[in-house]
């Protein structure tokens, strides 16, 4: 399935929407995050790494995944989706807006 990421496109973090073809057994978790009020987003560092997050917009990144363009990125954005859970996530935000 495609799955939609916001992309900051640098140097000013311009938005812009992409799609990244992940396996369809992710949608009950992608489910969860949009839930929770969160946002994939995706940006290529200065040093050329990619950075995926899972990010509440009004507080920041609750999950992030640094890998190199290519083979690899599908793989860790899995990883990242997977650890994602509504107990961690709503523990996180507690912290965040203690």
């Amino acid at each position: 399935m495609k799955v939609p990421f916001t992309q900051f496109i640098p140097p000013h973090g311009r938005q812009e929407r992409i799609e990244i073809e992940l396996a369809d057994e992710l949608a009950p978790k992608l489910e969860q995050i949009a839930a929770a009020g969160c946002r994939l987003t995706a940006e290529i560092l200065s040093t050329g790494i990619c950075s995926f997050c899972i990010e509440e917009p009004e507080l920041g990144d609750f999950d992030i995944t640094l890998v190199v363009n290519g083979p690899q990125v599908p793989i860790k954005i899995t990883d990242m989706i997977q650890r994602f859970t509504p107990e961690l996530f709503e523990q996180w935000k507690a912290l965040e807006t203690a």
